[in-house]
Protein backbone atom coordinates (compact mmCIF):
# COMPACT_ATOMS: atom_id res chain seq x y z
CA UNK A 1 0.00 0.00 0.00
CA UNK A 2 1.21 3.79 -1.08
CA UNK A 3 0.93 6.41 1.26
CA UNK A 4 1.66 10.02 0.35
CA UNK A 5 2.39 12.37 3.43
CA UNK A 6 2.87 16.01 2.53
CA UNK A 7 3.79 18.64 5.51
CA UNK A 8 6.46 20.25 7.63
CA UNK A 9 9.82 18.63 8.98
CA UNK A 10 11.10 20.35 11.84
CA UNK A 11 12.90 20.07 15.13
CA UNK A 12 11.39 19.73 18.16
CA UNK A 13 13.51 21.95 20.74
CA UNK A 14 13.12 20.71 24.13
CA UNK A 15 15.42 23.12 26.62
CA UNK A 16 19.14 22.35 24.76
CA UNK A 17 17.97 19.29 23.30
CA UNK A 18 16.63 18.88 20.09
CA UNK A 19 14.47 15.74 18.11
CA UNK A 20 13.45 15.63 14.80
CA UNK A 21 9.44 16.06 14.47
CA UNK A 22 6.44 17.61 12.82
CA UNK A 23 3.73 16.01 12.89
CA UNK A 24 3.96 14.69 8.94
CA UNK A 25 7.02 13.51 9.83
CA UNK A 26 5.92 11.22 12.67
CA UNK A 27 3.22 10.23 10.56
CA UNK A 28 5.16 9.03 7.66
CA UNK A 29 8.13 7.34 10.10
CA UNK A 30 5.01 5.57 12.04
CA UNK A 31 3.02 4.90 8.41
CA UNK A 32 6.32 2.99 7.63
CA UNK A 33 6.43 1.18 10.15
CA UNK A 34 3.42 0.11 10.74
CA UNK A 35 4.18 -1.54 6.63
CA UNK A 36 3.28 1.50 4.62
CA UNK A 37 5.32 2.30 1.61
CA UNK A 38 5.48 6.08 2.19
CA UNK A 39 6.37 9.23 0.20
CA UNK A 40 6.64 12.56 2.18
CA UNK A 41 6.88 15.30 0.54
CA UNK A 42 8.30 18.33 2.15
CA UNK A 43 11.26 20.49 2.19
CA UNK A 44 14.67 21.44 4.21
CA UNK A 45 16.86 24.31 4.02
CA UNK A 46 20.25 24.08 3.00
CA UNK A 47 22.03 23.75 6.61
CA UNK A 48 23.55 22.14 9.07
CA UNK A 49 19.81 21.13 10.71
CA UNK A 50 18.47 19.82 6.94
CA UNK A 51 21.45 18.05 6.76
CA UNK A 52 20.34 16.02 9.82
CA UNK A 53 16.71 16.14 8.87
CA UNK A 54 17.59 14.13 5.89
CA UNK A 55 20.04 11.82 7.63
CA UNK A 56 17.06 11.19 10.16
CA UNK A 57 14.89 10.44 7.45
CA UNK A 58 17.10 7.75 6.35
CA UNK A 59 17.73 6.10 9.65
CA UNK A 60 14.14 5.86 10.05
CA UNK A 61 14.24 3.97 6.50
CA UNK A 62 11.86 7.04 4.97
CA UNK A 63 13.02 7.92 1.26
CA UNK A 64 14.47 11.80 0.71
CA UNK A 65 13.31 11.79 -3.04
CA UNK A 66 9.89 14.04 -2.12
CA UNK A 67 12.28 16.42 -0.18
CA UNK A 68 13.25 19.69 -1.70
CA UNK A 69 16.34 21.66 0.24
CA UNK A 70 15.26 24.92 -0.05
CA UNK A 71 16.95 29.02 0.45
CA UNK A 72 15.19 29.23 4.06
CA UNK A 73 16.28 27.49 7.50
CA UNK A 74 15.12 24.40 8.60
CA UNK A 75 11.95 24.49 10.97
CA UNK A 76 12.23 24.48 14.51
CA UNK A 77 10.05 24.55 17.55
CA UNK A 78 9.94 25.11 20.92
CA UNK A 79 8.46 22.79 23.27
CA UNK A 80 7.45 22.82 26.70
CA UNK A 81 5.92 20.60 28.76
CA UNK A 82 3.29 21.01 31.80
CA UNK A 83 1.36 18.46 33.42
CA UNK A 84 2.88 16.15 30.57
CA UNK A 85 0.95 19.03 27.68
CA UNK A 86 2.79 20.27 25.62
CA UNK A 87 2.55 23.88 24.24
CA UNK A 88 5.03 24.82 21.12
CA UNK A 89 6.21 27.67 19.96
CA UNK A 90 6.99 28.06 16.21
CA UNK A 91 9.19 30.36 14.10
CA UNK A 92 8.15 32.08 10.93
CA UNK A 93 8.89 31.50 7.39
CA UNK A 94 10.89 28.13 7.44
CA UNK A 95 11.35 25.62 4.88
CA UNK A 96 8.18 23.81 5.25
CA UNK A 97 6.50 26.72 4.37
CA UNK A 98 7.98 26.74 0.72
CA UNK A 99 7.46 23.55 -0.42
CA UNK A 100 7.63 22.92 -4.21
CA UNK A 101 5.96 20.67 -6.38
CA UNK A 102 7.90 17.65 -7.05
CA UNK A 103 9.04 17.14 -10.75
CA UNK A 104 6.78 13.91 -10.52
CA UNK A 105 3.61 15.00 -10.35
CA UNK A 106 2.09 10.77 -11.22
CA UNK A 107 1.60 9.87 -7.93
CA UNK A 108 -0.18 6.50 -7.43
CA UNK A 109 -0.91 5.99 -3.84
CA UNK A 110 -3.74 4.73 -2.26
CA UNK A 111 -3.94 7.51 0.34
CA UNK A 112 -2.83 11.22 0.93
CA UNK A 113 -2.44 12.28 4.58
CA UNK A 114 -1.81 16.49 5.12
CA UNK A 115 -2.41 18.89 8.09
CA UNK A 116 -2.58 22.33 8.61
CA UNK A 117 0.66 23.70 10.02
CA UNK A 118 2.59 23.61 6.53
CA UNK A 119 -0.35 25.74 5.06
CA UNK A 120 0.48 28.78 6.45
CA UNK A 121 3.21 29.42 3.73
CA UNK A 122 1.02 30.31 0.60
CA UNK A 123 3.82 28.42 -1.18
CA UNK A 124 2.99 25.21 0.53
CA UNK A 125 -0.64 25.59 0.24
CA UNK A 126 -0.83 26.46 -3.43
CA UNK A 127 1.35 22.82 -3.98
CA UNK A 128 -1.06 21.03 -1.75
CA UNK A 129 -4.21 22.07 -3.58
CA UNK A 130 -1.99 21.14 -7.09
CA UNK A 131 -1.50 17.43 -5.34
CA UNK A 132 -5.26 17.57 -3.89
CA UNK A 133 -7.11 18.77 -6.65
CA UNK A 134 -4.71 18.83 -9.74
CA UNK A 135 -5.72 16.66 -13.11
CA UNK A 136 -5.93 13.00 -12.77
CA UNK A 137 -5.22 13.07 -9.05
CA UNK A 138 -7.36 10.35 -6.94
CA UNK A 139 -7.03 8.74 -4.01
CA UNK A 140 -8.76 6.20 -2.20
CA UNK A 141 -8.56 7.99 1.09
CA UNK A 142 -7.65 11.40 1.77
CA UNK A 143 -6.65 11.84 5.69
CA UNK A 144 -7.20 15.54 7.21
CA UNK A 145 -5.13 15.96 10.88
CA UNK A 146 -6.13 19.27 11.96
CA UNK A 147 -3.12 20.19 14.02
CA UNK A 148 -3.80 24.22 15.38
CA UNK A 149 -0.47 25.64 16.41
CA UNK A 150 -0.89 29.23 17.64
CA UNK A 151 -2.22 31.49 15.07
CA UNK A 152 -1.17 29.64 12.25
CA UNK A 153 -4.90 28.98 10.88
CA UNK A 154 -8.12 30.28 9.69
CA UNK A 155 -11.57 29.55 8.79
CA UNK A 156 -10.86 29.21 5.30
CA UNK A 157 -8.22 27.06 5.69
CA UNK A 158 -10.04 25.14 7.77
CA UNK A 159 -12.90 24.61 5.92
CA UNK A 160 -11.03 24.19 2.91
CA UNK A 161 -9.22 21.50 4.02
CA UNK A 162 -12.22 19.25 5.54
CA UNK A 163 -14.07 19.80 2.09
CA UNK A 164 -11.17 17.93 0.45
CA UNK A 165 -10.72 15.09 3.11
CA UNK A 166 -12.59 11.72 3.31
CA UNK A 167 -11.18 11.30 7.15
CA UNK A 168 -10.82 14.07 9.81
CA UNK A 169 -9.31 13.72 12.84
CA UNK A 170 -8.99 16.07 15.77
CA UNK A 171 -7.95 16.28 18.99
CA UNK A 172 -10.57 16.97 22.12
CA UNK A 173 -8.89 20.51 22.76
CA UNK A 174 -8.84 21.46 19.08
CA UNK A 175 -12.12 20.39 18.36
CA UNK A 176 -13.56 23.72 20.05
CA UNK A 177 -12.01 25.98 17.05
CA UNK A 178 -14.48 24.19 14.60
CA UNK A 179 -17.34 26.73 16.99
CA UNK A 180 -20.12 23.90 16.96
CA UNK A 181 -22.15 23.95 19.69
CA UNK A 182 -22.84 20.54 21.60
CA UNK A 183 -21.09 17.25 22.75
CA UNK A 184 -18.61 15.36 20.60
CA UNK A 185 -21.37 13.29 19.31
CA UNK A 186 -23.22 16.16 18.33
CA UNK A 187 -20.47 17.98 16.80
CA UNK A 188 -19.52 14.76 14.90
CA UNK A 189 -22.87 14.23 13.47
CA UNK A 190 -23.18 18.27 12.36
CA UNK A 191 -19.55 17.98 10.80
CA UNK A 192 -20.81 14.99 8.71
CA UNK A 193 -24.05 16.25 7.67
CA UNK A 194 -22.59 19.28 6.82
CA UNK A 195 -19.78 17.79 4.77
CA UNK A 196 -20.98 15.09 2.55
CA UNK A 197 -17.17 14.23 1.21
CA UNK A 198 -16.40 12.93 5.19
CA UNK A 199 -16.59 9.15 5.50
CA UNK A 200 -15.52 9.37 9.12
CA UNK A 201 -13.91 11.41 12.21
CA UNK A 202 -11.84 10.14 14.47
CA UNK A 203 -11.42 11.98 17.81
CA UNK A 204 -8.86 11.43 20.22
CA UNK A 205 -9.26 12.30 23.84
CA UNK A 206 -5.90 12.04 25.63
CA UNK A 207 -6.53 9.56 28.71
CA UNK A 208 -9.61 8.98 27.79
CA UNK A 209 -8.92 7.20 24.53
CA UNK A 210 -10.44 7.92 21.26
CA UNK A 211 -13.93 7.81 19.45
CA UNK A 212 -14.83 7.17 15.59
CA UNK A 213 -17.86 8.15 14.51
CA UNK A 214 -19.15 7.26 11.10
CA UNK A 215 -21.36 8.41 8.35
CA UNK A 216 -24.67 6.49 9.87
CA UNK A 217 -24.36 7.23 13.22
CA UNK A 218 -22.35 4.32 14.03
CA UNK A 219 -20.26 5.61 17.45
CA UNK A 220 -16.99 3.14 18.17
CA UNK A 221 -15.19 4.31 21.17
CA UNK A 222 -11.17 2.77 22.07
CA UNK A 223 -10.39 1.71 25.70
CA UNK A 224 -8.72 4.05 27.65
CA UNK A 225 -5.07 3.79 27.10
CA UNK A 226 -2.81 2.59 30.02
CA UNK A 227 0.70 3.48 30.07
CA UNK A 228 2.96 5.32 31.59
CA UNK A 229 3.04 8.91 30.25
CA UNK A 230 6.68 10.48 29.90
CA UNK A 231 5.80 12.75 27.04
CA UNK A 232 2.68 13.33 24.64
CA UNK A 233 4.42 14.70 21.97
CA UNK A 234 3.91 12.65 18.76
CA UNK A 235 1.27 10.49 20.24
CA UNK A 236 -1.56 11.60 18.08
CA UNK A 237 0.81 10.64 15.13
CA UNK A 238 1.46 7.43 15.90
CA UNK A 239 -2.40 6.86 16.60
CA UNK A 240 -3.50 8.62 13.03
CA UNK A 241 -0.93 6.56 11.71
CA UNK A 242 -1.81 3.48 12.90
CA UNK A 243 -5.23 3.33 12.47
CA UNK A 244 -5.36 4.69 8.62
CA UNK A 245 -2.57 1.69 7.69
CA UNK A 246 -4.57 -0.77 9.73
CA UNK A 247 -7.92 0.28 8.25
CA UNK A 248 -6.26 0.62 4.56
CA UNK A 249 -5.25 -2.91 5.14
CA UNK A 250 -9.25 -3.93 5.79
CA UNK A 251 -8.94 -3.99 9.69
CA UNK A 252 -12.31 -3.17 11.68
CA UNK A 253 -12.79 0.15 13.38
CA UNK A 254 -12.46 -1.54 16.47
CA UNK A 255 -9.33 -3.25 15.87
CA UNK A 256 -7.76 -0.03 14.19
CA UNK A 257 -8.23 1.83 17.39
CA UNK A 258 -6.78 -1.20 19.19
CA UNK A 259 -3.71 -0.96 17.32
CA UNK A 260 -3.50 3.22 17.24
CA UNK A 261 -3.91 2.93 20.68
CA UNK A 262 -0.76 0.47 21.36
CA UNK A 263 1.00 2.85 19.32
CA UNK A 264 0.68 5.41 20.69
CA UNK A 265 0.84 4.34 24.48
CA UNK A 266 4.03 3.29 23.65
CA UNK A 267 5.21 6.58 22.52
CA UNK A 268 3.97 8.13 25.49
CA UNK A 269 6.87 6.30 27.78
CA UNK A 270 9.36 8.68 25.33
CA UNK A 271 10.60 12.04 24.81
CA UNK A 272 10.95 11.61 21.27
CA UNK A 273 7.78 11.70 18.83
CA UNK A 274 9.40 9.09 16.85
CA UNK A 275 11.40 6.84 19.16
CA UNK A 276 14.19 4.95 17.82
CA UNK A 277 14.30 1.25 17.89
CA UNK A 278 18.00 0.01 17.72
CA UNK A 279 17.20 -2.28 15.02
CA UNK A 280 15.52 -0.24 12.92
CA UNK A 281 18.89 0.53 11.47
CA UNK A 282 19.45 -0.76 7.89
CA UNK A 283 23.55 -0.99 8.93
CA UNK A 284 23.27 -2.61 11.76
CA UNK A 285 21.46 -6.13 9.76
CA UNK A 286 24.18 -5.83 6.99
CA UNK A 287 26.76 -5.84 9.63
CA UNK A 288 25.14 -8.97 10.95
CA UNK A 289 24.43 -10.56 7.79
CA UNK A 290 28.58 -9.73 7.12
CA UNK A 291 29.82 -11.41 10.42
CA UNK A 292 27.74 -14.66 10.28
CA UNK A 293 28.95 -15.03 6.14
CA UNK A 294 32.05 -16.06 7.62
CA UNK A 295 31.01 -18.84 9.93
CA UNK A 296 29.41 -22.53 9.02
CA UNK A 297 27.47 -24.51 11.52
CA UNK A 298 30.22 -27.45 10.75
CA UNK A 299 32.71 -29.31 8.44
CA UNK A 300 29.62 -31.13 6.64
CA UNK A 301 27.12 -29.76 4.39
CA UNK A 302 24.06 -29.24 6.24
CA UNK A 303 21.73 -29.23 2.99
CA UNK A 304 23.12 -32.40 2.80
CA UNK A 305 23.05 -33.97 5.79
CA UNK A 306 19.51 -33.46 6.27
CA UNK A 307 18.58 -33.32 2.72
CA UNK A 308 17.79 -29.99 2.51
CA UNK A 309 15.47 -30.50 5.29
CA UNK A 310 14.29 -26.98 6.43
CA UNK A 311 14.08 -25.46 3.13
CA UNK A 312 11.14 -28.11 1.36
CA UNK A 313 11.05 -30.53 4.51
CA UNK A 314 9.54 -33.35 2.08
CA UNK A 315 5.89 -34.78 2.96
CA UNK A 316 4.74 -32.07 5.32
CA UNK A 317 2.06 -29.99 4.41
CA UNK A 318 2.64 -27.76 7.09
CA UNK A 319 3.80 -23.89 5.57
CA UNK A 320 7.34 -23.47 5.90
CA UNK A 321 7.61 -19.65 5.63
CA UNK A 322 9.87 -17.81 8.76
CA UNK A 323 9.15 -14.56 10.46
CA UNK A 324 11.63 -11.80 10.08
CA UNK A 325 12.96 -9.74 13.36
CA UNK A 326 12.46 -6.35 13.30
CA UNK A 327 14.41 -4.48 10.90
CA UNK A 328 15.25 -7.53 9.03
CA UNK A 329 12.86 -6.96 6.45
CA UNK A 330 14.19 -3.78 5.57
CA UNK A 331 17.71 -5.82 4.07
CA UNK A 332 15.43 -8.20 2.61
CA UNK A 333 13.59 -5.60 0.62
CA UNK A 334 17.09 -4.84 -0.85
CA UNK A 335 17.90 -8.32 -1.81
CA UNK A 336 14.61 -8.48 -4.14
CA UNK A 337 16.32 -5.67 -6.03
CA UNK A 338 19.00 -7.75 -6.79
CA UNK A 339 17.08 -11.08 -6.89
CA UNK A 340 13.29 -11.93 -7.39
CA UNK A 341 13.38 -14.94 -4.58
CA UNK A 342 10.74 -14.58 -1.71
CA UNK A 343 7.52 -14.18 -1.70
CA UNK A 344 6.51 -12.00 1.69
CA UNK A 345 3.19 -11.82 3.57
CA UNK A 346 2.35 -9.53 6.61
CA UNK A 347 0.92 -11.23 10.20
CA UNK A 348 -0.55 -8.98 13.33
CA UNK A 349 1.25 -9.65 15.87
CA UNK A 350 -1.65 -10.09 18.36
CA UNK A 351 -2.83 -13.02 16.09
CA UNK A 352 0.03 -15.17 16.23
CA UNK A 353 1.12 -14.35 20.19
CA UNK A 354 3.89 -11.80 20.10
CA UNK A 355 4.62 -9.99 22.57
CA UNK A 356 2.64 -6.38 22.78
CA UNK A 357 5.37 -4.52 21.82
CA UNK A 358 5.46 -5.40 18.29
CA UNK A 359 3.31 -3.06 17.53
CA UNK A 360 4.33 -3.28 14.27
CA UNK A 361 3.46 -6.05 11.64
CA UNK A 362 5.65 -9.13 11.65
CA UNK A 363 7.29 -10.12 8.21
CA UNK A 364 7.35 -13.79 7.16
CA UNK A 365 9.06 -15.06 4.02
CA UNK A 366 9.08 -18.10 2.17
CA UNK A 367 11.22 -19.00 -0.95
CA UNK A 368 9.95 -19.36 -4.19
CA UNK A 369 13.00 -21.99 -5.14
CA UNK A 370 13.51 -24.05 -2.11
CA UNK A 371 16.25 -24.94 -1.45
CA UNK A 372 18.18 -23.04 -3.89
CA UNK A 373 18.55 -19.51 -2.45
CA UNK A 374 21.16 -16.48 -2.44
CA UNK A 375 22.82 -17.63 0.31
CA UNK A 376 24.53 -14.01 1.25
CA UNK A 377 20.33 -13.16 1.60
CA UNK A 378 19.46 -15.96 3.76
CA UNK A 379 17.63 -14.45 7.35
CA UNK A 380 19.11 -14.62 10.44
CA UNK A 381 16.52 -17.56 11.55
CA UNK A 382 18.24 -19.85 8.59
CA UNK A 383 21.91 -18.32 9.31
CA UNK A 384 21.72 -19.43 13.26
CA UNK A 385 19.98 -22.95 13.22
CA UNK A 386 19.84 -24.76 15.14
CA UNK A 387 21.00 -22.28 18.10
CA UNK A 388 18.32 -20.76 20.34
CA UNK A 389 18.76 -17.94 22.39
CA UNK A 390 16.90 -17.80 26.08
CA UNK A 391 17.58 -15.97 29.33
CA UNK A 392 18.21 -17.65 32.38
CA UNK A 393 16.78 -16.86 36.15
CA UNK A 394 19.75 -14.95 36.16
CA UNK A 395 19.54 -12.71 32.91
CA UNK A 396 22.15 -14.34 31.45
CA UNK A 397 21.70 -15.07 27.34
CA UNK A 398 22.62 -18.97 26.57
CA UNK A 399 22.22 -20.49 23.43
CA UNK A 400 20.21 -24.21 23.22
CA UNK A 401 19.81 -26.49 21.01
CA UNK A 402 15.96 -25.36 19.24
CA UNK A 403 13.46 -27.12 21.42
CA UNK A 404 10.37 -26.10 18.95
CA UNK A 405 8.24 -28.86 17.66
CA UNK A 406 9.44 -29.00 13.91
CA UNK A 407 7.83 -31.11 10.75
CA UNK A 408 11.55 -32.62 10.31
CA UNK A 409 14.55 -34.40 11.96
CA UNK A 410 17.47 -32.11 12.35
CA UNK A 411 20.56 -34.48 12.16
CA UNK A 412 22.73 -32.14 14.07
CA UNK A 413 19.83 -31.73 17.38
CA UNK A 414 18.77 -35.45 16.91
CA UNK A 415 22.83 -37.09 17.20
CA UNK A 416 24.02 -33.78 18.89
CA UNK A 417 26.76 -33.35 16.41
CA UNK A 418 29.59 -31.05 17.00
CA UNK A 419 29.49 -27.33 15.63
CA UNK A 420 32.05 -24.95 14.56
CA UNK A 421 33.38 -22.84 17.59
CA UNK A 422 33.51 -19.55 15.69
CA UNK A 423 30.01 -20.31 14.33
CA UNK A 424 28.82 -20.21 17.97
CA UNK A 425 30.47 -17.63 19.24
CA UNK A 426 29.23 -15.53 16.50
CA UNK A 427 25.33 -16.33 16.84
CA UNK A 428 26.24 -15.15 20.65
CA UNK A 429 27.57 -11.75 19.58
CA UNK A 430 24.59 -10.87 17.47
CA UNK A 431 21.98 -12.41 19.64
CA UNK A 432 23.42 -9.87 22.20
CA UNK A 433 23.59 -7.05 19.96
CA UNK A 434 19.70 -8.26 18.52
CA UNK A 435 18.57 -8.25 22.83
CA UNK A 436 19.57 -4.68 23.18
CA UNK A 437 16.05 -3.87 20.92
CA UNK A 438 12.81 -4.07 23.66
CA UNK A 439 10.82 -6.21 20.80
CA UNK A 440 13.49 -8.70 20.93
CA UNK A 441 14.17 -9.12 24.37
CA UNK A 442 10.47 -9.55 24.91
CA UNK A 443 10.49 -11.99 22.14
CA UNK A 444 13.35 -14.10 23.91
CA UNK A 445 12.15 -14.04 27.28
CA UNK A 446 8.21 -15.49 25.90
CA UNK A 447 10.80 -18.31 24.67
CA UNK A 448 12.53 -19.04 27.89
Amino acid sequence: MKLTVFGEILWDVFNNEKKIGGAPFNFAAHAAREGADVRLLSAVGKDALGDEALLACTRMNLPTDGIARVDFPTGRCMVTLENDIPSYDLSGDMAYDHIPLPEDLTDTSTAFYFGTLAQRGEESRATLRKLLFGDGQQYDEIFLDINIRQHYYSDELIEESIRAATILKISREEIGVLQIPGDLPVICKTLLKKYGNLKMILVTMDRDGAMVYERGGKITRSEKPNCEVVSTVGAGDAFSAAFLVHYLNGCSIDECLKRANRLAGWVCGHVEAVPVYPMDDIRKWKAIYRLLNHVETETYDCGTLCDSACCICKGSTKDMGIYLFPGEHLLLRESEKEEDWLTWELQDPAEIEFPESWTGPVYFVNCKTPPVCPRKWRPLQCRTFPLKPVIDENGVLELIWEDEELPYTCPIIEQNLPIHDSFYKATYTVWMHLLRDPRIMDLVQSWS
